[in-house]
């Protein structure tokens, strides 16, 4: 058991991590490129998304799950897991008092994690954002770019001022990319532009085990991808 202004402190952590989970969305693409084929319009070659982000918010979303799970399996009121990281967060926030009334372990254990998570991702996003780069303006004849900046969700051509939101661009990209054949490093790209973020370590395994079939020359295609990144989220939510 743990007092309970320390307890509360930890809910806050949860609480505040949750509320900013779309800013460590934001900040998982450094923002620049061609959305097409999830590489950058320069001469890089490194990944196009910050790898350090994505493995932090996953390692977070696996300690939100295992606290929702403990309620699912300890408690007699929640049965089901919430639908989206925030979510989890925000109920594991709520129900502090089911660790933090536990024995000293148990209690230490959720309060310190709370705080080291909460200075790891105020860490993170101590540091500027980029715009998120989402692709070429969808207008026949324009050559502007798009950008979601923060969490908004509207897009607006600076060329032509064209107007859009982030689902519907995501769609156009996303029939864009139907046929096109990436490498491991663009899929990893091109997948958080399209909305669903896989570690690369994830996308590195899905082809060595074959799931992601190998084309050629080092290429897979982008769709067999989107497929099982669609399906591996299908079964975490």
């Amino acid at each position: 058991m743990t007092d309970a202004k320390t307890a509360l402190e930890a809910s806050r952590n949860l609480a505040w991590i949750a509320n900013h989970w779309p800013d460590l969305e934001a900040a998982l693409t450094p923002g620049g490129g061609n959305a097409l084929t999830g590489m950058p319009r320069t001469d890089s070659t490194g990944i196009p998304i910050n790898i350090h982000v994505s493995d932090l918010m996953r390692e977070i979303d696996d300690h939100a799950r295992h606290l929702c799970l403990q309620l699912i399996d300890e408690t007699h009121d929640i049965t089901d897991m919430p639908p989206t990281p925030a979510a989890r967060l925000h109920l594991a926030a709520q129900r502090y008092g089911h660790w933090c009334a536990a024995d000293p372990t148990t209690a230490h254990t959720y309060t310190d994690t709370a705080h080291d998570y909460r200075e790891k991702t105020r860490r993170v996003l101590e540091k500027p954002l980029a715009p998120t780069y989402l692709g070429p303006c969808p207008t026949p004849d324009c050559d502007g770019e798009l950008y979601q900046r923060g969490a908004t969700t509207r897009l607006t051509c600076p060329a032509c001022h064209h107007e859009t939101d982030v689902t519907t661009q995501r769609a156009y990209l996303a029939e864009q990319m139907e046929e096109r054949l990436m490498t491991l490093s663009e899929i990893t790209s091109a997948l958080v532009v399209a909305g669903h973020p896989v570690p690369h370590s994830t996308v590195r395994r899905w082809a060595s085990s074959r799931r992601l079939r190998h084309i050629t020359d080092g290429l897979y295609k982008f769709t067999d991808a989107l497929t099982l990144a669609e399906h591996r989220a299908a079964r975490t939510a």
